[in-house]
């Protein structure tokens, strides 16, 4: 009845790495990927929702996010409130999860990707290789939307924008959020929720 508790548990994640890295110029970037082949008869272009992709410049999948992600019972994010759960929630609603991450460690920047699947190993796909350009980035996507789901997930991307500020209104509220940018390509749309959260707030303090 939920389906957009797989893109709020990554978008936490996201803000969460931002406050590990310690910086003030954090920010997130939400891009919709549609289907293209189911029939649309509501006058616009509002075709399901295929997949997610969260990036963000937070400290990534660095060694020790790494090693917490592979265990099941993880207590790295408890002092967050985090119970270890979140990433399994991706699975019961997408296929699978593709993660990108650019980090820095002891010797340097380095570049690890991994696919997250229902199978036997979990973790599939892995790479690390150095990378030369000094950044920070990590994108994840959440694809292949269950057919169960994408019927009850909503579509326009400005629901979608209204949906993520209630979920995570506390970090709007008290101000300790990146910018939060919602990209949907295929309507040509861009919204940056915290504009969107700011007219909000000053509407109802005029009322």
């Amino acid at each position: 009845s939920k389906p957009l508790l797989p893109l709020f548990e990554a978008i936490i994640n996201s803000i969460q790495a931002i406050e590990d890295r310690g910086i003030k110029d954090g920010i997130i970037t939400i891009q919709i990927e549609r289907t293209k082949d189911l029939f649309n008869d509501e006058g616009e272009n509002v075709h399901p929702i295929k997949s997610f992709t969260i990036t963000d410049n937070g400290i990534g999948f660095n060694d020790a996010n790494f090693k917490s992600f592979n265990k099941a019972d993880t207590t790295l994010k408890k002092s967050k409130g985090g119970k270890g759960i979140g990433r399994f929630i991706w699975l019961k609603a997408f296929d699978k999860v593709i993660v990108e991450s650019i980090y820095k460690n002891e010797h340097g920047y380095e570049k690890r990707n991994f696919a997250f699947k229902l199978s036997e190993k979990g973790i599939e796909d892995d790479t690390l290789v150095d990378h030369a350009e000094p950044k920070y980035f990590t994108s994840v996507t959440l694809t292949g939307l269950k057919e169960t789901y994408y019927q009850f997930c909503p579509r326009k991307a400005d629901v979608i924008a209204e949906k993520i500020i209630e979920h995570c209104l506390v970090y709007f509220v008290t101000g300790n959020i990146p910018i939060i940018q919602l990209q949907d390509e295929a309507n040509k749309v861009s919204i940056v929720l915290n504009d969107i959260f700011r007219d909000i707030a000053k509407s109802t303090l005029e009322e």
